[in-house]
């Protein structure tokens, strides 16, 4: 014989699922800006990386290492002002990427 949930458990079952719960990664880029307008100081993308920019992210994988979450930006950008950092050495490697037209 099988036992049925009650209204409570079912509503417990039905709230613990991931997918309810779960909202969609934001992310804000913090490197330097592309030419063109293609990727901007700040943007905020919500879902994880913005597939737009697949091509740039083979030709500088750096840049990918400049989306941050909004908990850690703080964080992230002093990091970006220490020489030597991996942050400031990602944004260099970013903005010689830019000034040598890279993104457009």
């Amino acid at each position: 014989m099988e036992k049925s949930l009650s209204t409570k458990e079912e509503k417990q079952v039905t709230t613990q699922t991931p997918e309810a719960n779960e909202r969609p990664a934001r992310l804000i880029y913090i490197g330097p800006n592309l030419p063109g307008g293609k990727l901007s100081k700040y943007a905020i993308y919500k879902g994880g990386l913005p597939t737009h920019l697949n091509d740039v992210y083979e030709a500088c994988p750096a840049i990918k290492k400049l989306f941050v979450e909004p908990s850690s930006m703080a964080k992230k950008e002093q990091a970006i002002q220490q020489k030597g950092t991996p942050e400031s050495v990602f944004f260099s490697q970013v903005l010689d990427y830019s000034k040598k037209g890279g993104g457009q």
